[in-house]
């Protein structure tokens, strides 16, 4: 790791190309600042291509405004402002250490990530270790529309960097080559178990919804690597985010039986919910029922689920009956019969039926 640099373009003593060209070829990795002259200029060590050249970032992931960029750029870290140590001899802890800017502050943060790296995969090259460092870098064009292709590979993601190598398998050493042996006696030929299908019917939703800083956001999901050959590969991955307070969802094909693994990542730190970042959150759902749900979870988050042989069954609304209708009592037929006038008259004078009456008469009565 190194923070220093020539303060003049295109500059640069043969003994120092020479020292990092052998270190090179000793498998070796050279970490270089790229300069604080917020140039696109070459300025030597940093823009040589025997070394890693480190641009700045701000918090937010945008090019600080000191820092070189350009073509020669490998990768960016953060480099403004860095909390850093600093000796004041006063003994307190709050008095030794101090916030600094500079491509000098990125440059450790790139070369301690390669070495966290090659801690955990000791065999792995030169080479790997670059590859997963480039590749799983965070995009960063979207935050930096004036520098696309500028600063590298992008801003170094330490998460990402270390699961890349651990899905690689370690570097074999050659054997040498036995003595031939007699051949062996031929054994029966035995048919091969039948290769049991992989079901892979169901569907997984990843929803997004981004919190005031989406450029922070990535995730990934990955299939265990023990799950059957013959079994689709539903793994996947988004992000950065573009807009904020905006949901993104992908779906895809998931595999019954088969673990698999969600991770979710924010460069910052300090996850998509709540307060001051924003009430974003992220959810997981396996046929249209969620089985998790999150936001509040500082640098990452990771969530661990095994495909059921069943579907969870669909709930369909019992239908309410109709009411039966009550019919209305059927008036009763009228009789006919013969109209006893004397006993009419009599009811009507005692109060007990109404003076009008109103009747017809069969013709001819």
């Amino acid at each position: 790791s190194n923070s220093w640099g020539y303060t003049s373009p295109d500059v640069c003593e043969q003994a120092v190309i020479d020292a990092i060209d052998y270190y090179n070829d000793e498998g070796g990795i050279v970490v270089f600042a790229a300069g604080n002259d917020d140039s696109e200029a070459c300025y030597y060590p940093g823009c040589y291509d025997g070394v890693v050249g480190v641009a700045a970032l701000d918090d937010n992931g945008a090019r600080a405004y000191f820092s070189n960029y350009g073509g020669t750029v490998d990768i960016s870290a953060p480099g403004h402002p860095v909390l850093s140590t600093v000796i004041m001899g006063e003994g307190s802890v709050d008095s030794n250490y101090d916030s600094y800017s500079g491509t000098s502050m990125a440059c450790p943060h790139v070369a301690g990530v390669l070495a966290l790296g090659l801690s955990l995969q000791t065999t792995a090259s030169r080479n790997e270790l670059l590859d997963c460092a480039y590749s799983t870098a965070t995009n960063i064009d979207a935050l930096n529309p004036g520098y696309v292709g500028k600063l590298g590979a992008g801003r170094i993601d330490a998460f990402a960097f270390l699961d890349c190598l651990g899905t690689r398998a370690p570097t074999l050493t050659p054997v040498p080559s036995a003595l031939p042996t007699p051949a062996p006696s031929p054994i029966p030929t035995t048919t091969p178990a039948p290769t049991v299908p992989c079901v892979c019917d169901q569907t997984l939703v990843v929803g997004v919804y981004t919190d005031d800083w989406p450029g922070e956001t990535t995730w990934s999901l990955t299939m265990d690597d023990a799950a059957p050959e013959n079994c689709v590969d539903g793994s996947m991955t988004d992000g950065p985010y573009a807009a904020n307070g905006t949901l993104y969802s992908k779906e895809t094909a998931v595999c019954v039986g088969v673990t698999y693994t969600f991770h979710i990542f924010d460069s910052y730190g300090d996850g998509i919910c709540c307060g001051e970042n924003g009430d974003g959150y992220y959810y997981l759902q396996l046929n249209g029922v969620e089985i998790k749900r999150g936001g509040d979870y500082g640098p990452g988050d990771s969530h661990d689920f095994v495909v059921p042989s069943t579907r969870a069954p669909t709930v369909v609304p019992t239908a309410t009956p109709a009411p039966t209708a009550t019919l209305a009592p059927t008036p009763p037929t009228p009789t006919c019969g013969t109209l006893d006038m004397g006993n009419l008259r009599r009811l009507a004078d005692e109060g007990q039926v109404g003076t009008e009456i109103r009747f017809k008469l069969a013709a001819g009565t």
